[in-house]
């Protein structure tokens, strides 16, 4: 019997010590036993260790209190009837036998992890090995396999975009179950970098300060460090700077934020997560990642504007990242939740409707006034032109008028042999006749009717006859 402890004991250390794959899962807190996972090839190599010491020992009792059970058979040996005992049920047999198959049906072939899931095996409910998409070895009777998903799920907080109820709570109005308000946060108006190292920590040491470094300068997991950034990189009175300076005041606005995880070790998920009021653990880790990501929003965005919040996505990601981290145990000294978190970041700040307008319209009024004052000179441009073109084709058409008189007068005045002054006072004449008895006149009109009355007077004295001699002797 000495022998045979020595022998199992030997077995025992070699295969729980010194016969682990050098891959296998190391445990990440050494000294803390509920952190420790064992890898697939170590938790089946324990459960064979003990399955084969349940069968030696089974067989060894059942040979030591057990007999098989006779019959006594009649034969005939060397023409001499003799009767021998032949076993007819052997209790060794059956154990064998149903060893054998209790390994067999061990195998889960007929209830396999599916594609999408991973698994844990739990002996007596307590999580040991992890286990991916297929069939697994877990002794039927005292071990289960515990499923939790394998791949990445994401989740939108306060809840996604369709969920989320803005409706004005009035009395009597109730929320939908599936609905989640949106988270508001109340910024401040905008820091300088003076004040934005005193809110955030140190930040003097970007060359390397460990620890020291303060929120002031965020750094990620990577090494990666980025500094807050105070002012808005804008031209002064540009659209730009008018529409961050309509950002830089107090407001309250919305905030979405994004946590995106996977979970690496199901025993760490399933002991470390509590299942919550849900009942499911996964929902019970978002929940909690999603107070802890909102802690520390409400941490950092309070202290600054809305405009440098939206300059300083990366910086606050970082810092979101972080805090996640923290909580699942992926660093400092918490117990590991088995959770990998991939991003935690701020998806989008939504300010109300009313103030976008307004930014809107700020940012659009350069373009307006632009716009305003290219329209007036093109419409004084037009007037100018059509004016230009207007008087223009009035002086061609009086000019034409003028010519087509002048050479109708010299027309008349040579064919009735007078001079063109003489034509011109009769023209002149014709158009008082025609107009009525009124006629206005300067200096130029007295000085045509002068002519006027020459002519008139000259061609009288020209038609009237002669007087003869005694006409003349009479008088």
């Amino acid at each position: 019997m000495n022998r045979l402890r020595v022998f199992f004991s030997s077995l025992w250390e070699r295969i729980t010590r010194n016969n682990e794959d050098p891959d296998d899962d190391e445990d990440p807190n050494p000294g803390d036993e509920e952190q420790a996972t064992w890898s697939t090839k170590k938790a089946n190599q324990r459960a064979a260790l003990w399955i084969v010491i349940v069968c030696l020992v089974g067989t060894g009792l059942l040979m030591l209190f057990t007999e098989p059970v006779t019959k006594t058979v009649t034969t005939t040996v060397d023409g001499q009837n003799k009767e021998i005992q032949v076993v007819v049920f052997s209790w060794v047999k059956f154990w064998w036998y149903t060893v054998a198959l209790y390994v067999i049906v061990s195998y889960r072939f007929w209830s396999p992890v599916p594609t999408g899931q991973q698994g844990a095996l739990a002996f007596l409910e307590n999580p040991y090995a992890n286990v991916l998409a297929g069939a697994s070895f877990a002794p039927l009777l005292f071990v289960t396999v515990k499923m939790v998903p394998a791949q990445t799920p994401q989740r939108e907080f306060p809840a996604e975009p369709e969920n989320i109820d803005r409706t004005p709570l009035k009395e009597g109005y109730v929320m939908p179950k599936h609905k989640k308000p949106p988270l508001r946060i109340q910024f401040r108006d905008s820091i300088s970098d003076a004040q934005a190292r005193i809110l955030f920590g140190k930040g003097e040491g970007e060359e390397g300060e460990g620890d020291e470094l303060g929120d002031y300068i965020a750094q990620s997991i990577s090494g990666e460090k980025v500094k807050f950034t105070a002012e808005v990189p804008a031209e002064p009175d540009s659209a730009a700077q008018k529409a961050a300076d309509g950002l830089s005041k107090r407001l309250t606005a919305e905030v979405q934020h994004v946590a995106r995880i996977r979970i690496d070790n199901p025993c760490l998920f399933l002991t470390n997560v509590p299942p919550g009021n849900t009942g499911i653990q996964l929902e019970e880790a978002f929940s909690q990642i999603e107070d802890e990501m909102v802690k520390v929003i409400n941490q950092y965005f309070t202290r600054m504007s809305v405009a440098q919040a939206l300059m300083n996505i990366k910086w606050i990601s970082i810092h979101l990242q972080n805090a996640v981290d923290r909580r699942v145990g992926g660093t400092g000294h918490r117990r590991s939740w088995g959770i990998d978190v991939q991003a935690a970041f701020v998806k989008l700040i939504h300010t109300d409707h009313g103030v976008n307008i307004a930014i809107s319209e700020a940012a659009q009024a350069p373009f307006q006034k632009s716009k305003t004052i290219i329209a007036a000179e093109g419409k004084r441009q037009q007037l100018e032109l059509e004016g230009k073109g207007t008087g223009s084709a009035a002086r061609d058409l009086a000019q034409g008028t003028l010519e087509g008189q002048a050479t109708g007068l010299q027309d008349v005045a040579f064919k009735l042999e007078i001079s063109g002054e003489k034509a011109l006072a009769a023209e002149v004449a014709q158009s008082i006749g025609e107009n009525g008895n009124t006629f206005i006149a300067g200096l130029d009109g007295f000085g045509q009717l002068a002519g006027i009355a020459a002519a008139t007077l000259g061609k009288n004295k020209k038609d009237k006859p002669e007087p003869t001699p005694e006409e003349g002797d009479d008088s």
